[in-house]
């Protein structure tokens, strides 16, 4: 089923510049999706210019806009231009509080992120990962994850935790897919659950880390839960 045109806008503003094969695709579905597409990678290689950084997503610097500017993609172009110059003279963190509130509560975290994007990478993740493109990200932060856990992820990118940047990764199992967040240097209440709109989190303390696992009730919570704590390690 093709992505119609309101859909791929919302694509375009979690991950402007995505080469997902389901994003290309649907460039191919007129002129418009063509010119949206195109206007939205402008629009950030002026914003990485005019910082004067680079466009390598793995750069917390390019994190910081990626994350911050998507809340504000429909603000005036010169504000937002504005704006990145102020995380150029080191305040990125007085931008990204004024910009996004920003949650107390590791609850408020989970579900503000599911509601950022994590319903909309759902629909979209249905492609299998490059091992080198999950061992690439788990290697910021000295991570890897096994085999078994690395072939069922459809998605991954970096994201924003409480403390600092994590992974967001989709999971396919028997009953559909699985929203895994990988928290580094954050720590939770193991097995504690949030349950939110028509979604649950379940909450998974791995010595020092955590992951939340979010999905439907009577999903395989379970066998995932198994993956991420036998899955996710220290590099050795």
């Amino acid at each position: 089923m093709s992505m119609s045109f309101s859909e791929f806008k919302k694509w375009l503003a979690a991950d402007p510049l995505s080469r997902e094969p389901a994003t290309v695709r649907a460039r191919q579905n007129g002129p418009e999706f063509e010119q949206a597409a195109v206007e939205e990678a402008a629009f950030e290689q002026k914003l990485s210019s005019a910082l004067n950084f680079s466009l390598d997503k793995d750069a917390l610097a390019d994190e910081i806009i990626a994350n911050a500017f998507t809340e504000q993609r429909r603000m005036p172009r010169w504000m937002a231009m504005a704006a990145g110059l102020v995380i150029v003279v080191g305040v990125a963190g007085i931008l990204v509080n004024n910009m996004v509130q920003q949650p107390d509560t590791i609850e408020e975290y989970v579900e503000a992120h599911y509601d950022h994007d994590g319903r909309l990478l759902l629909t979209r993740a249905d492609e299998t990962v490059s091992q080198d493109k999950i061992r690439k990200i788990m290697a910021s932060w000295d991570l890897e994850a096994s085999p078994e856990l690395a072939g069922r992820v459809t998605y991954i990118k970096k994201c924003f935790t409480m403390d600092g940047l994590g992974a967001h990764m989709v999971v396919r199992t028997d009953q559909g897919m699985l929203t895994l967040i990988v928290m580094p240097k954050t720590s939770v209440n193991d097995g504690q659950l949030i349950a939110f709109d028509e979604v649950e989190a379940h909450l998974v303390s791995l010595g020092g880390m955590s992951a939340a696992i979010i999905g439907r009730p009577g999903q395989p919570f379970d066998s995932v839960e198994s993956l991420v704590r036998s899955g996710i390690s220290k590099t050795s």
